[in-house]
């Protein structure tokens, strides 16, 4: 855990907001990547669904993209505070492939953010939401 609890840590205010639909976890298609995304904080809302999926993805062509990617880690409970974990990509035969790390997870209260890295150049991989 990171940050002291109550108090809003500064990526609460600032950071990169998407409502896209073809994230979540329930979309059943694929070919979309995340490599082209630049890495900072990030806040799912609206119709994208609200944040990172945080259990085992176990199916391909999902969430608008071939390989989709799940948040391995314990969302905060505390508002203010943030928790580290890491992002795994579901490729057909393992259930967290070429994961990224760090992932960060802030609860800013009324939602979470995350602080999400740029996905390798010309992979198939996609970070995926839930609601």
């Amino acid at each position: 855990m990171i940050s002291s609890a109550g108090i809003l840590p500064a990526q609460c205010f600032a950071y990169i907001t998407t409502t896209d639909s073809t994230r979540l976890h329930t979309y059943a298609s694929c070919c979309g990547n995340d490599y082209s995304q630049a890495k900072g904080w990030y806040r799912f809302m609206g119709n994208g669904g609200t944040r990172l999926v945080s259990t085992p993805l176990h199916q391909t062509n999902i969430c608008g993209a071939n390989y989709p990617g799940w948040w391995n880690g314990t969302l905060p409970m505390i508002t203010g505070t943030t928790n580290v974990g890491n992002m795994c990509f579901y490729d057909g035969s393992s259930t967290c492939t070429n994961s990224l790390s760090p992932i960060l997870a802030t609860n800013c209260g009324d939602y979470y953010i995350f602080y999400l890295l740029q996905i390798p150049c010309c992979t198939n991989y996609r970070y995926c939401t839930t609601s």
